[in-house]
């Protein structure tokens, strides 16, 4: 199913091509750094009427059977159309900016989101997770380290950017 999503999906509007592994211009997956918040959205708080679903892909560059083909101008990467995790593995969304001025969306997943995560990123380090939100690709982020706290931090362009796509994803989360 996501197939001809990501097939149809125009890629210059991505927020975040796969970074490689030395990229220090902008957040790492488990960054510990001090960063300033530009807007928290959490369960808590929460109150966005619009709600767009989040879901992670893995992807990799070489082909191997039973993975779809993405192109990205002109590379190719090759991804499972089984989604690894989505919105029910997350606890908070918040836009952020690093120290250095790099605006970017921080992810915390609960915790046994967290534990998948963790999985994921150490089992699958050098493949890429694409981030979508609704039938949009958000980020294609190289696994360059575990994340063993919990938190993916994925780049954005402006912080703009990172606030939108927090907002798309924040809805009231109400524990039934």
């Amino acid at each position: 199913m996501l197939a001809p999503v990501l097939a149809s999906v125009v890629l210059a509007g991505c927020q975040s091509r796969a970074p490689r592994p030395d990229n220090r211009n902008g957040p790492q997956s488990t960054a510990q750094s001090s960063e300033v918040a530009v807007q928290s959205v959490s369960r808590q708080a929460s109150t966005a009427a619009r709600y767009q679903s989040v879901t992670f892909y893995l992807a990799q560059d070489q082909q191997a059977q039973g993975l779809s083909r993405l192109q990205i101008g002109k590379g190719v990467l090759w991804f499972s159309p089984q989604a690894v995790m989505n919105d029910a593995d997350l606890e908070n969304v918040q836009p952020r900016r690093s120290n250095n001025g790099h605006p970017f969306v921080r992810f915390q997943f609960t915790q046994a989101g967290a534990k998948k995560l963790d999985a994921i990123t150490t089992k699958y380090r050098g493949n890429i997770l694409i981030t979508t939100v609704g039938k949009n690709i958000i980020s294609l982020l190289r696994l360059d380290m575990s994340a063993k706290q919990g938190i993916l931090d994925i780049p954005m362009r402006t912080d703009q950017d990172a606030i939108n796509t927090a907002n798309a994803i924040s809805r009231q989360w109400n524990k039934g």
